[in-house]
């Protein structure tokens, strides 16, 4: 079986790496390093920033980070370079619908398909329905 080479990686995993309170897998820890190192790519869709900066101001608001912090973790994620893709609104509006997600969930999904990637998330029914 040939090793994937493209991962989606969604928000929640990638905060999981990012938030100073959080535990984060050897596989994703060992994702992440082959991806600074160019071995594999993460990808994700186009919203995939806009989740990692509204979680990081909950964050603030929770007082679980600084403002200065929350900077310093946005930063470390563009740093990462993840390549990111438009989301094809009508497939994500069909899967949300047929599987009962989100249409934030379903555009990691629908990515994930339609690039033939691996989806990489904590949220265990979206990777049952990735498989």
């Amino acid at each position: 079986m040939e090793e994937s080479t493209e991962f989606v990686v969604d928000a929640s995993s990638l905060l999981s790496y990012l938030m100073p309170d959080e535990q984060t897998s050897e596989f994703l820890q060992s994702l992440i390093e082959r991806h600074v190192v160019k071995d594999i790519a993460i990808i994700g869709p186009k919203l995939l920033p806009f989740e990692v900066a509204n979680t990081l101001r909950v964050g603030i608001l929770r007082k679980r980070i600084s403002l200065t912090k929350a900077k310093e973790l946005m930063r470390e994620f563009m740093d990462l370079e993840i390549e990111l893709f438009d989301t094809d609104f009508m497939s994500a509006i069909s899967a949300a619908n047929r599987h009962n997600l989100s249409v934030y969930d379903a555009s990691y999904l629908e990515l994930a398909k339609s690039r033939k990637s691996k989806l990489v998330s904590f949220d265990e029914r979206l990777m049952e329905l990735a498989n």
